[in-house]
């Protein structure tokens, strides 16, 4: 009786542990794909504002936010310019510092070698005051 109950106890942890597993996997996948879904969305919402301003010099054709890595990449269309531009941000941080916010990029590069210096100098390890009305916005999607 005793042999008959080690295996089915051992038999038992076993598919424990393996469900638990599965289950884990599940969660873990599901939660991907809701982060996944929320940056395409924020993505093409945050394209389609910028756009709105940046049509006098162009457009975004492409915005893509990875949050769970912290970066974000920009596809370009200026106008002038012969391809697209691509922008990379590896690392920033959305914060609350006194009373206002601000956005500040740690990386940062571009594939035109004018266009990545002037961001590394202008954009780099600085903090971007975020005006008021898009706080919340910024919130709700970051």
């Amino acid at each position: 009786m005793s042999f008959f109950k080690s295996i089915t106890d051992k038999a038992i942890t076993e598919i424990k542990s393996r469900t638990g597993d599965a289950v884990e996997f599940g969660l873990n996948k599901a939660t991907d794909t809701i982060i996944s879904g929320k940056d395409m969305a924020n993505s093409t919402v945050i394209k389609n504002g910028i756009n709105v301003f940046l049509r006098k010099y162009g457009e975004i054709k492409e915005f893509k936010i990875d949050s769970k890595s912290q970066s974000v990449t920009l596809d370009i269309y200026l106008k002038g310019e012969s391809s697209d531009v691509v922008v990379d941000i590896k690392n920033y941080d959305f914060f609350k510092k006194d009373d206002s916010y601000f956005l500040k990029v740690y990386e940062i590069s571009a594939n035109r070698y004018w266009i990545d210096s002037i961001l590394k100098v202008f954009a780099k390890d600085r903090e971007f005051p975020v005006p008021a009305e898009l706080v919340l916005p910024l919130k709700i999607l970051m």
